[in-house]
């Protein structure tokens, strides 16, 4: 099977952003948690502290340690997406001057991919498993580190996208996201 793709910014804008998002939300998640917990620490701190216990200064320092962590945290994410985008519009511009359209060929024994910059093949042994998230396929080389090939469906069609994931799914594991 093999496609021949050109390229569309919007969509290699929605797979990076839905990647993106994919390998943030856990860290996002715990830092809002941990935020919550901190403004609660403070709250509660605070009234023991108005009651006379010494015991909410060590609430209100710990929630206000807190605070100070996800302020961090924060400031650390937001660079990261800064750098995350300006990598995206370098890529962008690429792909644009390059003219080339990316191919995609799925045999039985390797998985081949080409663009303006890379060209190789990969036996199936090399990727660990694969996903379907918001009409994406993620063919993943190594789930901890995030490398995914990601293929939409309306770059391939409906019809094309299912026999992808027929063909895929005799080759890889299928996990949920």
């Amino acid at each position: 099977m093999k496609f021949e793709i050109p390229f569309n910014e919007d969509i290699t804008r929605r797979q990076f952003k839905l990647k993106y998002d994919l390998t943030w939300n856990k860290t996002l998640k715990k830092h809002k948690t941990n935020l919550n917990i901190s403004i609660i620490s403070v709250l509660l701190g605070s009234l023991i502290v108005y009651g006379n216990d010494n015991i909410g200064l060590i609430m209100v320092t710990i929630g206000f340690l807190g605070l100070y962590i996800y302020y961090r945290s924060n400031l650390i994410y937001r660079e990261n997406k800064r750098k995350y985008d300006n990598a995206l519009n370098d890529v962008i511009e690429k792909f644009k001057k390059s003219k080339e359209n990316t191919i995609w060929e799925f045999h039985d024994d390797y998985f081949k991919y080409k663009d303006y910059k890379y060209d190789f093949k990969i036996t199936w042994e090399g990727f660990s498993s694969y996903r379907i998230i918001e009409d994406n396929i993620f063919i993943d080389m190594n789930a901890e580190s995030q490398l995914s090939y990601i293929l939409a469906k309306e770059e391939i069609g409906e019809e094309s996208f299912q026999t992808l994931i027929d063909f895929v799914d005799t080759k890889l594991k299928r996990i949920s996201h």
